[in-house]
């Protein structure tokens, strides 16, 4: 189940909630994928591209990834694509930090779900939060959901909510250091090429990175 603060649990109410429960503590708990979304967007989380609702996930909605994850789509009544997650690691590394912090959890891990067709197309989000005036973003698209703009539209919408925050100046995201998806993703998005560097994990990757102004500017 989802954990929701107690001060929203009037929302039952408001949109004719059919399955809901209180957990010991007090936490209000939800199945109904609708009743997330709507919640998540009145709480100003969720964050809604033209197809997608990208929504963050808090520790529970991550455990259930990690350790039940035949059961994610029933959690959320929506179909869970074959071949994802493709980095698990995004979520385990997720985990402790949403749940020691869950306030950061807009800074973290998102999914990425098409209401209208009610499946999940990928994964991503930011890999922590504002820096020194930056954040970086990283994602996946399911494999059969791929070349249908869904990268794109996910990346649009994570720099529109970085730079909503007054404190970030500029976003920044890595590829492989080689032309590819990601990185004519990361160009479409405005971005531009910065360096290359080593990373401890995985070796030489390309930096981009799009600062307030050119984004806002390109808009």
């Amino acid at each position: 189940m989802l954990f929701l603060r107690p001060d929203f649990t009037c929302f039952r109410e408001i949109f004719n909630l059919k399955e809901y429960s209180f957990s010991s503590d007090g936490n209000f708990l939800c199945s109904e994928l609708s009743f997330i979304l709507k919640i998540a967007a009145v709480m100003n989380e969720t964050i809604a591209t033209e197809r997608l609702s990208l929504i963050p996930c808090d520790h529970t909605l991550v455990g259930i990834i990690l350790s039940d994850f035949d059961n994610l789509g029933s959690f959320l009544k929506v179909r869970v694509p074959e071949n994802w997650p493709i980095f698990l690691e995004a979520f385990r590394h997720a985990y402790d930090i949403v749940k020691t912090n869950p306030d950061e959890q807009i800074w973290w891990t998102y999914l990425f779900i098409d209401p209208k067709e009610e499946v999940i197309v990928g994964s991503g989000g930011f890999k922590g939060p504002p820096k020194n005036g930056s954040v970086e973003i990283g994602y996946e698209v399911a494999p059969e959901f791929r070349n249908r703009g869904y990268a794109t539209e996910a990346a649009m919408g994570f720099m529109t909510k970085a730079f909503q925050n007054p404190t970030v100046k500029k976003v920044l995201a890595s590829t492989l250091p080689m032309p590819n998806a990601s990185n004519r993703v990361l160009e479409k998005c405005g971005m531009e090429f910065i360096e290359s560097k080593e990373d401890d994990e995985i070796g030489e990757v390309w930096y981009y990175e799009v600062t307030r102004d050119a984004f806002l500017a390109g808009r």
